[in-house]
């Protein structure tokens, strides 16, 4: 099986690629490793659709790893530097919210991309990694949460462990060219008020570079 894995940042690839890694001839930043090919998706939902889908035709992986790091919310009792799987992603702010809650396009019944045989939508399971590892829904914002009152509306309604900016678009590419998709998150902030100075951006990395490392045999 080939595998590709997804990073969003070249700040996320410096501490995730792995060392010998060579550069390939690609119109977006891409790299050959021992097992796999990694390359850079961008940040936000619409680079991550366009560099998945470019990527995929390109390379026509079996399977891709969207890896990178996430805020978590208070709820889910996750602790900053743990890695945690994604066994769904959802689009949460495609439409609309109130005052306690948010509408998504599933919940007023339109599809976000009308298509044969299907018509994709605002959610999208995914595959485990490694199933012997506790799983999480997380959900894809275009906007990075910055206060309690807007966590607590996005956790009342979804539930999800980890907030992200590209983890339903690269489902949603996955999906539409049908190609297994994982996503391993490690936590580097709480989700709410933003404060960069709290942020565990290096030891996170460092964790989920440490988490794929013990892995290796999964990425064939």
């Amino acid at each position: 099986m080939s595998c590709l894995i997804l990073v969003p940042s070249q700040l996320e690839m410096d501490r995730l690629l792995p060392q010998g890694a060579q550069p390939l001839d690609a119109a977006l930043p891409a790299w050959q490793g021992e097992q796999c090919k990694w390359a850079l998706c961008g940040v936000g939902a619409a680079a991550a659709t366009l560099a998945t889908t470019h990527f995929i035709r390109q390379f026509q992986p079996s399977r891709v790893v969207l890896v990178g790091i996430a805020g978590a919310f208070a709820q889910s009792g996750l602790e900053p530097d743990q890695v945690v799987q994604a066994h769904k992603e959802t689009f949460s702010d495609l439409g609309y919210h109130d005052e306690h809650t948010y509408y998504n396009l599933d919940q007023l019944k339109l599809a976000v991309l009308p298509s044969q045989p299907q018509a994709l939508g605002c959610s999208y399971p995914l595959s485990l990694l490694d199933p012997g590892e506790q799983a999480w829904s997380f959900i894809t914002n275009s906007l990075i949460t910055n206060s309690e009152v807007t966590a607590g509306r996005l956790w009342h309604t979804y539930g999800a462990a980890l907030e992200n900016m590209e983890g339903a678009a690269v489902a949603m590419a996955c999906a539409f060219h049908r190609v297994t998709c994982h996503e391993v998150r490690a936590v580097s902030n709480r989700v709410g008020p933003r404060n960069p100075k709290l942020w565990r951006v290096k030891e996170s990395l460092e964790a989920l570079s440490l988490w794929l490392s013990k892995r290796t045999d999964l990425l064939n």
